[in-house]
């Protein structure tokens, strides 16, 4: 299968570093035709950079403090935490609602990728997860905040 350039070239638009080595197995991945581990890698790296986020974001924020402490909880205990935080994102406005339903479609095919459930991704699909998990949420450098807003208020 030749290269495709454009998801290297993605990988450029990511701000948070850290997650350079699971998008690049899921490139790997995408290119061993293993479509369904490129979904699973590209949804994981998603919530793992909200995660980082909002622990960036607690200290001058209140939802986002609330919600990263809810949600800390969850994953210390190991209990599934993805659509509390998705939804508690929403209810915040931190994340727009066409943000939280494009999310949703990531967890879906996540879920049905990682599950029996006799889903069989395309190339086409599992390009469309990876790009749109960069374009839409991994290339922004903060989430959604009155932060700015706030702290001139205060101030």
């Amino acid at each position: 299968m030749a290269k495709l350039s454009d998801f290297e070239e993605a990988l450029h638009e990511v701000k948070n570093r850290m997650l350079i080595p699971n998008l690049r197995e899921a490139i790997s991945c995408y290119y061993a035709s293993s479509y369904r581990a490129c979904i699973i890698l590209s949804f994981n790296s998603l919530v793992d950079d909200l995660v980082e986020k909002l622990r960036v974001m607690k200290d001058v924020n209140n939802d986002a403090k609330r919600i990263y402490k809810n949600i800390s909880v969850l994953i210390d205990k190991q209990i599934s935490f993805e659509n509390t935080l998705m939804e508690q994102l929403v209810a915040a406005n931190i994340f727009s609602e066409l943000d939280g339903e494009m999310y949703k479609i990531f967890q879906n095919l996540r879920h049905k990728s990682a599950h029996p459930s006799g889903f069989e991704p395309s190339a086409e699909c599992a390009r469309f997860i990876f790009t749109e998990v960069i374009n839409r949420f991994l290339s922004k450098a903060s989430l959604q905040t009155t932060a700015r807003i706030d702290k001139l208020v205060s101030d």
